[in-house]
């Protein structure tokens, strides 16, 4: 903007343009030249990257080690922002209804991206209408998981014991309507599987649930169950994704296993209000692409257990579109949307 008020100052300095003129020009959209050189300037003062989780998350997490490296790129403080509440919608319609200038994100996830407006039934909010995609930052490994105490060892074996004995069989979620419940109902419906649900208050309170043996199976990320499997109070059967994650090589997809693909992506993203200009959206993905790329960076993300995304604006709205398409049915299917 600096560059812009010069040249404002310049047009009535040389009489270039009467007052009035020079007025109209500052409050009409900036022509391409000064669009570009306000592009080139950006960002010029903090930028705010609301998270909708508690701090020490796993989405928390993530957008801290992203946002250190950033800082040092861009040249700006990333202030990060926590502002959990209601699945991620509070955090979500406070950056909607933000000025879509450039320095307000949204570090989203599946939750208010994509199921939570689809929960809603009345459908509160569309996040393709109010948010513009920037990129996906990180994926994390979505695991299906039984006690360790079942005479199962796979996949296969675990199936072939819930269809004869299916009366003595629970799953746990993190939650209703959360993505451990949908991606368990997902599968029951495509292996024709019949297990009660249990629905707990986080991740924490379903694992301890599954080590007691309270209930036999859990959809979670792999690093919250990563430890237990490793001291054999839990068994890691298949992973639901498309291919095999460099967090858990050992872990075989449903696919690879003979069993209808299983994809419940788990997966952090940042977007930013509709109408944000585009040139500042490019220099975001660019940036922030960039640091994904470094090595450091992506050890450290591994070690917590994600891993890096990328990709394009458009690469992310197809995402969400693709994941909104995958769930909504499932959703409806399921009578979870309110009415």
């Amino acid at each position: 903007m600096r560059i812009y008020k010069i040249l404002f100052s310049l047009f009535l300095r040389k009489r270039f343009l009467s007052f009035p003129l020079a007025i109209s020009f500052m409050t009409l959209a900036p022509p391409p030249f000064i669009a570009c050189a306000l592009a080139n300037e950006y960002p010029e003062k903090t930028i705010r990257w609301v998270v909708p989780t508690p701090a020490g998350t796993s989405v928390d997490i993530a957008a801290r080690l992203i946002a250190q490296p950033l800082r040092e790129s861009l040249g700006q403080v990333i202030l990060i922002d926590n502002k959990p509440g209601a699945g991620g919608t509070i955090g979500a319609m406070e950056v909607a209804r933000s000025a879509p200038d450039g320095y307000t994100y949204f570090v989203g996830f599946n939750g208010p991206l994509v199921t939570a407006p689809l929960l809603s039934g009345s459908k509160k909010y569309n996040p393709q209408e109010i948010f513009s995609p920037v990129v996906a930052t990180v994926s994390l490994p979505h695991v299906l998981a039984i006690s360790g105490s079942s005479s199962a060892h796979s996949l296969s074996e675990f199936v072939a014991l819930v269809k004869t004995q299916h009366d003595r069989f629970n799953y746990a979620s993190v939650g209703q309507g959360s993505a451990s419940h949908l991606a368990m109902e997902l599968f029951k419906s495509r292996v024709s599987l019949k297990l009660s649900h249990v629905p707990f208050n986080g991740g924490p309170a379903a694992t301890q649930a599954l080590m007691m043996g309270d209930v036999q199976a859990l959809f979670s990320a792999y690093i919250n169950v990563k430890e237990f499997a490793a001291s054999r109070r839990l068994h890691i059967l298949a992973l639901a994704q498309d291919k095999r994650s460099n967090q858990a090589p050992e872990v075989p997809t449903f696919k690879e296993l003979g069993f209808p693909s299983i994809e419940a992506p788990l997966f952090n993203a940042l977007v930013a209000p509709t109408k944000t200009p585009e040139s500042m959206i490019r220099i975001m993905n660019r940036e922030i692409r960039a640091v994904l790329d470094r090595a450091t960076l992506k050890e450290t993300l591994s070690a917590s257990g994600m891993d890096v995304m990328g990709g394009a604006p458009q690469d992310l709205k197809d995402l969400l579109l693709s994941e909104t398409k995958r769930w909504e049915p499932l959703i409806r299917q399921l009578g979870l949307s309110e009415p």
